[in-house]
């Protein structure tokens, strides 16, 4: 979501002494003067409020009366966009109220009751009437910041106020702002700019409405857990089942969808928490060892070209982004591990975990900078439970070569030692599996690495021996 970036403490120093009484309170003359907003701009050389007469939005007073007032009006249309929306970026904002208007004039028949035809609100005044103003804000896309201008609320609970108010009372409003909402899911030009804006609206409103929102948002997608759905439908089932009232529901969904034959299941192993019940946690569990043992099984007759295909994104994707489902995933390996009877199993089910392993490189970035099959390691439970596993692979070249190969660009890319901190546990796991000879192994390839951050963790775990040996002479001696 763009960031409003801070006015100088010199221009807010000078706006201090412009307040007067509205409405038997102090404020600002100028409403769009707060951290974040513009300044000298154009839209702040009219008015300053809104126009005598006008009634003013204001949270828990008089939304009806407000309505009514405003219906069929630009007023009543940009409330509604930034109520979804919560920020707007000013180059996008016409077209999307224009989207809006149309929505809402193929589903509403109730004309405003007040003669409004031929009036004109400049764009200071709607603002100033809804309690809305123009700020600085940073857009963040694939990587680059651009500084840009965006219309929000001045108080951050506006928009969640009207959100209840038009769900609760404006049936017919409701459709058209759903109908809007999704139309703005498909549309590539505004999609592509405010994606994480528009997802969270719909999640927003969803919450609102059980029913409504399974019938409106969930239920007409044909194959919700396809790559240009998933992350949508996740975030609207996340909402929900982050409600109390709403959450046995969802989990109910989740468990029924993990019986089906179809990618339902990837849903589920997305928005996997470890609150979840037991029958979603035992269902999904048992669906990622089935999933990982045809892997494993295609990993021996596919060509090298359809084995890179095998597992990615829908199994590392989802452990980027939750670390609940991260360790669900290294638990499933390590169950199919421990079933495994002889040698040449277990170390093709190793060779699969080291694939997952570069594959789960391979998708950090710079909002993912971790590797979530070595930040598992954090979580005691787990690390004790997958300790054999990765002793087993540490114990070949072969394999710790491969481990080497993504630990090595991995730590390179790194620019200093707070980024290399939540690999401990991995490497002590490595490191001190009871044989000398692990620890020489660790040094050596940290020492081939010749980097800044490979040579502190070898002075890092060089302390740790070094305690370590003295807490066994300690106790020796006692």
């Amino acid at each position: 979501m763009p960031e409003e970036t801070n006015v100088s403490e010199e221009n807010q120093k000078a706006d201090e002494p412009l307040k007067v009484s509205l409405d038997g309170c102090v404020a600002p003359v100028n409403m769009i003067i707060n951290l974040g907003s513009i300044k000298g701009d154009i839209y702040q050389h009219q008015s300053d409020t809104a126009p005598a007469g006008e009634l003013k939005l204001e949270a828990g007073k008089g939304f009806g009366n407000f309505f009514r007032e405003y219906r069929n009006t630009p007023v009543v249309t940009v409330m509604l966009a930034l109520a979804v929306l919560e920020t707007i970026p000013e180059n996008l904002f016409t077209r999307i109220c224009g989207l809006l208007d149309q929505s809402l004039d193929r589903t509403t028949t109730v004309k405003n009751e007040k003669e409004t035809a031929g009036k004109y609100y400049s764009l200071t005044e709607i603002l100033n009437i809804i309690n809305a103003e123009m700020v600085n804000a940073v857009l963040k896309r694939n990587g680059m910041e651009m500084p840009i201008r965006c219309i929000c609320y001045s108080e951050p609970d506006y928009a969640e106020w009207v959100r209840r108010e038009i769900w609760s009372d404006y049936f017919e409003i409701k459709d058209a702002v759903a109908e809007w909402a999704l139309n703005l899911r498909e549309d590539a030009e505004i999609r592509n700019m405010i994606y994480y804006q528009i997802v969270n609206g719909i999640a927003a409103l969803a919450g609102l409405d059980y029913v409504y929102a399974m019938e409106r948002f969930i239920s007409p997608i044909e194959k919700p857990w396809k790559a240009d759905c998933i992350s949508y439908v996740v975030r609207v089932l996340e909402e929900l089942h982050d409600r109390p009232a709403y959450k046995d529901m969802v989990e109910q969904v989740m468990c029924q969808w993990l019986k089906r034959n179809e990618g339902y299941w990837r849903i589920a192993y997305q928005i996997y928490t470890p609150e979840v019940c037991e029958e979603w946690k035992k269902l999904l569990r048992k669906k990622l060892v089935s999933v990982i043992e045809e892997d494993i099984a295609g990993l021996q007759r596919k060509s090298p070209e359809q084995q890179r295909q095998i597992s990615r994104g829908y199994l590392i994707v989802p452990a980027h982004i939750n670390l609940s489902a991260a360790r669900l995933l290294a638990l499933a390996v390590n169950d199919v591990f421990k079933k495994a009877a002889i040698h040449p199993e277990q170390e093709l089910i190793i060779q699969y975990f080291l694939y997952l392993l570069t594959e789960d490189y391979h998708f950090t970035n710079d909002r993912y900078r971790k590797i979530a099959l070595v930040d598992v390691c954090n979580d005691r439970e787990v690390r004790i439970q997958i300790r054999p596993m990765l002793w087993h692979a540490w114990e070949s070249k072969k394999n710790r070569d491969k481990i080497f190969g993504v630990i090595r660009p991995y730590l390179k890319e790194m620019t200093c030692e707070a980024e290399w901190k939540y690999m401990e546990q991995f490497i002590l796991t490595l490191a001190f599996t009871g044989k000398p000879k692990a620890y020489q192994d660790m040094q050596n390839l940290l020492e081939q690495c010749k980097c800044e951050q490979a040579a502190a963790i070898v002075a890092w775990l060089d302390r740790i021996l070094r305690e370590r040996m003295k807490k066994t002479n300690d106790k020796e001696n006692i």
